[in-house]
């Protein structure tokens, strides 16, 4: 689980610094919520409070210090 959540803070970080202002990002429910947690600096721990339902769009904004989800589960 570890090795999981320091694949994915690794990818938020490039995220982070990338020069282009939208990126999609296409994954799975587990990769998603914890995707979310770290943006928001959150505790991975509390990944299941996010219900990301399969074939819908979540919606982060994120800023050097933080992220403001903007959209979960969206169509």
């Amino acid at each position: 689980v570890a090795t999981f959540r320091e694949r994915v803070a690794a990818i938020l970080a490039d995220l982070r610094t990338s020069i282009c202002r939208e990126i999609a990002v296409v994954a799975h429910g587990g990769v998603i919520r914890t995707l979310i947690c770290l943006a928001l600096g959150l505790s991975p721990k509390n990944y299941l409070l996010f219900d990301v339902r399969p074939g819908t769009l979540a919606v982060l904004d994120l800023h050097p210090d933080g992220a403001v989800l903007t959209g979960l589960n969206l169509c």
